[in-house]
């Protein structure tokens, strides 16, 4: 471990962190700046930066050790506030840029970095600012981003106003606090916007860390699931199978919560492990074995079942992520990236009244779909019945 002090927007830190460990982890997970994004992919550079000592930086890509003793950080807590929001962040509303919500801290540190040191820049200057965030959110946003910064260094530089500007872009008079009205997007521009890769910091002491165990082998029989090895794991709670499940397992027509006599589809879990850490539940579920029997058009499926999601997460910028919890009222409360999942099919697989069950959408990155099948969710709540605890699955 290594002992550092950080001038963290504004004010001085000092932070106990491993050497290993990246600054982006550092500030999300140790100190809950959470504005700073954790992506996956290309775009992930525009929403890990963060303005080292004056110059915009990839957060994800610098540990620890390289970081210097007293370096200067803003992350986009630093810009502005709800209550005092930087010009940036007004233009950016203004503009219509926060709909791109996850990615729009990212770009706002960039954009301020370039105003700190330029405060005319020419369009092809703010272009270049940009340049490697393309594939963050679309040619067309990131015009809008460009034609935004321009904006604020007028505002900055008081050749224009905010009612000039909002005449232009709405097409209506601009009424004093008209921009904090755009409460969605007051949370986006200022990094307050809880997405997807956010929902597992922070969350209580007695969460327990779940991981599905799909074998992938459509069509295969299952004959046994082994769990005992991973049940012997330090710090596993539990590992449920489909005869585990409350209620059906019934999950639609046709689908199954986990699977206990064949799979039906590719990405179909056998079994779900729970664990006080993420990391263990992923080494355990590398233990629980599927010995399934392949149809004659599929591989052979004799050796221990692999250890995923079955979904195309990793192709996407930010995770799929379930939490699932039961309320003061005793309700069974789960957030998810997928607001039209079958809210019914899963009270109905797990065994409780569907008025017991409260789906909370999460924002989502624009353009990213998580799709609508609804086990993991099903997987989860099952979870939080049978423990009593707090359950948290990221695929």
């Amino acid at each position: 471990m290594l002992k550092k002090t950080l001038i963290l927007n504004g004010e001085q830190r000092r932070v106990v962190a491993d050497p290993a460990h990246t600054l982006l982890k550092v500030l999300r997970e140790q100190l809950f700046l959470t504005g700073t994004k954790d992506v996956r992919g290309p775009a992930g550079k525009a929403a890990r930066t963060v303005i080292l000592d004056g110059s915009p930086t990839d957060a994800g890509e610098l540990v620890m050790r390289e970081v210097p003793e007293d370096a200067r950080v803003i992350t986009i807590e630093g810009v502005g506030t709800a209550q005092c929001l930087h010009p940036l962040q007004v233009t950016w509303i203004i503009n219509g840029v926060a709909k791109a919500g996850f990615f729009s801290p990212g770009l706002i540190v960039r954009a301020k970095a370039l105003l700190d040191q330029e405060g005319n820049p020419a369009p092809e200057q703010v272009a270049a600012a940009f340049e490697g965030c393309e594939g963050a959110c679309g040619a067309e946003a990131l015009d809008a981003a460009v034609k935004a910064v321009l904006d604020a260094a007028r505002l900055m530089s008081g050749t224009a106003s905010v009612e000039e500007l909002w005449l232009k872009a709405k097409g209506e008079p601009y009424t004093p606090g008209a921009e904090l009205a755009q409460r969605e997007e007051v949370a986006k521009v200022t990094g307050a916007a809880r997405f997807g890769c956010d929902v597992g910091i922070g969350l209580p002491a007695n969460t327990l860390y779940a991981r599905l165990v799909c074998p992938g082998v459509l069509g295969a029989r299952i004959l046994s699931i082994d769990t005992a090895s991973a049940l012997r794991t330090p710090g596993v709670l539990q590992v449920l199978t489909a005869s585990d499940i409350p209620g059906s397992n019934r999950l639609g027509a046709t689908g199954k919560i986990l699977a206990d006599r064949t799979l039906s589809r590719g990405n179909e879990a056998v079994a779900i492990v729970l664990a006080c850490h993420k990391g263990l539940a992923a080494e355990a579920a590398c233990e629980v074995v599927a010995k399934l029997e392949a149809d004659d058009s599929a591989p052979d499926a004799s050796a221990p079942g692999a250890v995923g999601s079955g979904l195309s997460g990793a192709a996407l910028p930010e995770p799929t992520v379930v939490f699932a919890y039961l309320n003061s009222k005793g309700r069974l409360v789960v957030q998810t990236q997928k607001p039209d999942i079958n809210a019914a099919a899963i009270a109905a697989g797990i065994g409780i009244d569907p008025s017991a069950l409260v789906i909370e959408a999460l924002p989502v990155a624009s353009g990213v779909d998580h799709g609508t099948d609804a086990s993991a969710e099903a997987a989860a709540c099952a979870a939080v019945l049978v423990t009593k605890q707090p359950v948290f699955l990221e695929l």
